[in-house]
């Protein structure tokens, strides 16, 4: 009895056995909506994605739809390496492959990007996209220009919102060489030159160039561009003037290590741009040059550079935020009075952040200017990055002097001062270490409006609780004390013992991050 019962059991799993071998596959995939497949397509590799489109007629539909295209040939050739399989005899290496591979996977890796990015770009014709990137190095190898400037054309000229076209790899060509100011361009690279007579895509709002050179006289009209970023660019337009036709809506340009003409910045016709950022530019003969532009729209102005000449923003009324970063080693009177210069065009800016070179030239220069200086009356927020050194001192005094709104004030310490590249020190620097205590002019922003003191980096050192205990004892209104400190062991307790002339002091103490 019991062998029957065994029997039937057997004999029944068989049967269902046979019937699930009989029951046809079902596809999940395709059952899907149309909205969870395509976020699946756009978590996928264009390798992967090329490979699904050709499962189904569906897939290879939807592949069209996929609102991004990402083209990194380094990446790439860095898969193909870790595939460890080796081009000449195809056969599979455990760890690394042996040297003599690598170039030969290199030359695979580059013959499949290319073959990869004209089938994909051959697909997507025509389609909306939201990003169209491309990484290639093309100072590296022998590339068909005529291959490259149709992938130029279509990211360009279709039907894309965001297009960045990036030539080198590590986003830095040396193509100049400079001597002090001095500057000259080598002959190491021929910079790819964007093609000429392009028809821009309607809707193309931001555009990244990376090493290349561009000329935008020479291109269609921009019609929707608002943000432009060139880095490692090489400018053949003369004048930004030429730029209002072309670029009608631009509203932030964003240079970075680009190449202009000597008097790019200088027109006399009005440039309605709301944020510039200007970064170690330079001209073809000189690390500096000149700026003088009406620029009544702008609203944010920052500047990097090795030197500052002489420079003039009008019609700045509608500014908001001014940085001023300069890195040359010595401090003089004519470099103070072209910074002065250019603040007083800038005064209506309400954030201004200014390095420890600009504190000092403000220091050396004791010219009647300093008596007829407007002051900087709508400036609310003050961040100075300083090394907290003598030089400083007079340029602090002068900036809180100048900024009778000022509500917040922050102070960045920064590590290490170049002792041998001081520079100039005026007659006006011999004092003692009481030169806080020798201040007796009445400051307006302490009495009055100063509530906010960050101070960043602090340890202790006699300066830094110096400058401390002066604006503790002068803000009368002052409301929160954020000091970031390194040792909190020694210096805790001695930020918290300062005397303050203002009884709601709240004083907030980190480390890093962390308060204490």
């Amino acid at each position: 009895m019991k062998r029957g019962a065994r029997r039937r059991r057997r004999n029944r799993r068989n049967g269902q056995r046979s019937l699930r071998q009989h029951e046809p596959e079902v596809d999940h995939i395709s059952q899907l909506p149309i909205d969870i497949i395509l976020k699946i397509f756009n978590l996928l590799p264009l390798e992967s994605l090329l490979t699904m489109s050709t499962v189904s007629k569906q897939f290879k539909h939807l592949r069209t739809h996929v609102p991004f295209l990402d083209f990194d040939q380094e990446e790439m050739e860095e898969k193909i390496m870790r595939d460890n399989i080796c081009p000449i005899n195809g056969e599979y290496h455990h760890g690394r492959l042996p040297i003599e591979c690598h170039p030969y996977c290199a030359e695979v890796a580059r013959t499949k990007f290319i073959r990869l990015v004209d089938e994909i770009l051959r697909l997507h014709t025509g389609n909306k996209m939201n990003s169209f990137s491309l990484c290639i190095g093309y100072y590296k190898y022998n590339w068909d220009v005529p291959m490259v400037n149709s992938w130029v054309s279509f990211a360009l000229t279709g039907n894309t919102e965001e297009v960045e076209l990036r030539f080198d790899r590590k986003c830095v060509l040396n193509y100049v060489t400079s001597n002090g100011l001095r500057v000259s361009k080598t002959n190491m690279v021929s910079l790819y030159t964007l093609p000429c007579q392009l028809s821009p895509s309607k809707v193309l709002a931001t555009l990244t160039l990376h090493a290349c050179q561009f000329d935008a006289s020479c291109l269609g009209t921009f019609e929707s561009l608002r943000f432009l970023t060139l880095i490692n660019v090489d400018l053949l337009d003369s004048r930004i003037e030429h730029w209002p036709p072309i670029f009608p809506m631009l509203s932030e340009l964003y240079m970075d290590s680009c190449v202009l003409e000597d008097k790019f910045f200088v027109t006399d016709k009005v440039i309605k741009i709301e944020s510039i950022y200007l970064c170690n530019c330079m001209t073809n003969t000189w690390m500096t040059f000149p700026i003088n532009i009406a620029l009544p729209n702008l609203m944010n102005f920052e500047f990097c550079g090795t030197y500052l000449e002489a420079s003039s923003i009008r019609e700045a009324d509608k500014l908001t935020d001014v940085y001023i970063y300069i890195e040359y080693p010595t401090a003089d009177r004519l470099q103070g009075n072209f910074l002065i210069s250019l603040l007083l065009d800038l005064q209506s800016c309400q954030c201004l952040e200014l390095n420890s070179w600009c504190i000092q030239v403000l220091a050396s220069t004791q010219s009647s200017r300093w008596k007829y200086l407007v002051q900087l009356q709508s400036i609310t927020k003050l961040t100075l990055g300083v090394f907290m050194i003598k030089q400083e001192l007079p340029g602090i005094c002068f900036l809180l002097r100048m900024c009778p709104s000022l509500q917040t004030l922050t102070l960045d310490l920064q590590c290490e001062v170049d002792r041998e590249s001081e520079g100039f020190v005026p007659n006006a620097f011999e004092f003692q270490d009481d030169y806080w205590e020798s201040q007796i002019m009445p400051f307006d922003c302490l009495r009055n409006s100063l509530k906010t003191i960050n101070i960043l980096g602090f340890t202790g050192q006699a300066m830094e609780l110096h400058i401390l205990k002066f604006l503790l004892q002068k803000a009368m209104v002052l409301e929160t004390l954020h000091v970031r400190i390194d040792d909190p062991l020694r210096n805790t307790n001695t930020v918290r013992n300062l005397e303050r002339a203002s009884p709601h002091v709240h004083v907030v103490i980190n480390c890093g991050e962390l308060p204490i």
